[in-house]
Formats: structure tokens, C-alpha cells, sequence
């Protein structure tokens, strides 16, 4: 759906991330999507619920499906033996934090993040799924060592578009570039860690087509707000030009809450805002069209 003209609409890629994960996470990216809001979504190819992909292209032709590139949740595509620097004695890939450390301290083999990237989308192919463009979970290609490594993986699959881990801070209130200087000022690590996102785009933009910058619920900065109307005011407030919107819709069962608990309780709201007639008031208010990955 398109709104405004082609000078005045932002263009708004959404992206639902973590298909693959479980069941409850798959069928409710697959009614985001039919409810005309999620353009898009990346795959988990290590994920237990994998296989339903392959049923996900048949259901939504008109979507585009990427590489959800996996470095810190369950075990790899490849033999743990192979890539022993990226997991732990049980086989399963270390904790982002850990995994952070460990690049920091040198200690990644970079030929291994590059032969775990590449045979997750070569799992993905042998789905019958050509990815359309990648990104990661947790974003660990915010740190500029693993978005070289991953970058090159994804560039030798033939992949051109990726997510920017640049990212767009809103308050509702302020200007974005107050908005911005407010939450850099109120923390001092995210001046480093806005840093190593610049390094990280200026690294993926070389080799691919981008996003200006990736926004979410998560990323709006109003106090005292539910994260519900976090949604609102960052609908009313995307960049100009093309971004994406990064959503985690999801029923919650069980597994989910071991997985990924940090997440459960957003998850059911990302699906109802995919599902709500306020959604698409908002937008057409801000003059903003929704369109797939493969049209970047």
C-alpha cells in the first residue's frame, strides 16, 4: 500500500525476523504478512521449525525472505568440531555477550564465521529459498569484525541487500537529531556503540544495497510510555527516504519462553499492531508506503 507521492512518502520495508524459531513464531509472521504489514522476513536456518519455510514462499509469493545469519542461539548448520571458537562444550553457539568478548579478545576464527554463514543460506537453498537479502540475530554485525566476516559470506552466496545497523532514535517529542544527542548523552557506552555502527554500515554498505537505517518500538525513547505507544509514535515518526521496521511478532508457548524470554510479552504485540486498522491510519497519516526487501 502506498500513500503521498514519490517526493513526499517515506518507503518502509517491515521485517519480521526469527522465522524458524517455533511454530507459534512462524504462523504469526505468516498472518503479519497476509495482514498486508510484514513485507518481509528472515529465516533462522538452524531453527527447529525450519522446515515450514518452504510452505512460507507457497503462502506469500509476494514477500521476500532472507538469511536471519545465526551466531548465538542453539547449535550450528556445521559439525560443532569445525567451529570450535563459536561454541561451547555442549555444542551450542556462546551467548552474544560472550561472543562479543571473544572477538574483542581475537579469539573467533574468522574462517569459521564465514563457513557457518555460508552453509546456513546454503540450508536455506536446499529449502528452495533464494535469499533476498540478510541480517543477523541479535545484530552481531554491529561489531565491525563480524560484519566483514558475515558480509563476505552472504557477497560469495550472490546476496546484494542487507540490514544497516544504523539505527533511527525518536522520542515523539523532539527533533530526531535532539532525540538522538538525548540518548547518546544519557548513556555513555552508545557513543561507542554508535561508532562501531557506522564502521559496521560503512562495511556493508560497500558491498550492499541498504536501508537508510533500521527503526523499531524498542529504539523509541519516550518515558513513561508502553511499548504499544512506542509503536504509535514511531509509526508517526520514520525517516525520510527508505527504512525498515523491524518486528518480532509471536505466540507464546513454552519453548518460546525458553528461547527467546526477553522478547515473549512483545511479541504478541508486534502481531496485533501487523493486525490493527490504527496501524494503517498512522501511516497514511505520515505518508508511508510498505515495500519487500526485492524492491531495494
Amino acid at each position: 500500500m502506498t500513500f503521498g507521492t514519490a517526493v513526499e512518502r517515506t518507503l518502509a520495508i517491515v521485517n519480521a525476523d526469527d522465522y524458524g524459531l517455533t511454530p507459534g513464531v512462524n504462523r504469526a509472521i505468516e498472518e503479519a504478512h497476509l495482514a498486508g504489514f510484514v513485507t518481509s522476513t528472515t529465516v533462522l536456518a538452524n531453527g527447529d521449525e525450519v522446515g515450514d519455510a518452504s510452505e512460507l514462499q507457497r503462502l506469500a509469493a509476494d514477500m521476500s525472505i532472507g538469511v536471519h545469519l545465526n551466531l548465538t542461539l542453539g547449535r550450528p548448520i556445521s559439525d560443532p568440531a569445525n567451529v570450535a571458537t563459536l561454541v561451547g562444550s555442549d555444542g551450542c553457539f556462546h551467548s552474544r555477550r560472550s561472543l562479543m568478548r571473544l572477538c574483542v579478545q581475537r579469539k573467533v576464527a574468522a574462517q569459521e564465521v564465514v563457513g557457518e554463514a555460508g552453509r546456513q543460506i546454503q540450508a536455506l537453498r536446499r529449502l528452495g529459498i533464494m535469499p533476498t537479502h540478510w541480517d543477523t540475530h541479535q545484530h552481531v554485525a554491529e561489531l565491525p569484525q563480524l560484519a566483514r566476516l558475515l558480509g563476505r559470506a552472504a557477497k560469495d552466496a550472490g546476496i546484494v541487500r542487507a540490514r544497516t545497523p544504523r539505527v533511527w532514535i525518536v522520542n515523539g517529542t523532539d527533533t530526531a537529531g535532539l532525540a538522538r544527542w538525548r540518548w547518546r548523552s544519557s548513556n555513555p557506552w552508545r557513543v561507542a556503540s554508535e561508532v562501531a555502527r557506522a564502521l559496521s554500515h560503512r562495511t556493508i554498505s560497500r558491498d550492499f544495497k541498504t536501508p537508510r537505517y533500521r527503526a523499531a518500538a524498542r529504539l523509541v525513547t519516550a518515558l513513561d510510555t508502553t511499548y504499544a505507544e512506542r509503536w504509535k509514535i514511531l509509526l508517526s515518526h520514520l525517516p525520510p527516504g527508505l527504512c525498515e521496521v523491524m518486528t518480532h511478532p509471536g505466540y507464546v508457548d513454552r519453548r518460546l519462553l525458553e528461547l527467546t524470554p526477553e522478547l515473549t510479552a512483545d511479541r504478541l504485540v508486534d502481531l496485533d499492531v501487523a493486525k490493527s486498522a490504527r496501524t494503517w491510519e498512522l501511516l497514511a497519516g505520515a505518508n508511508v508506503g510498505l515495500i519487500p526487501f526485492a524492491r531495494l
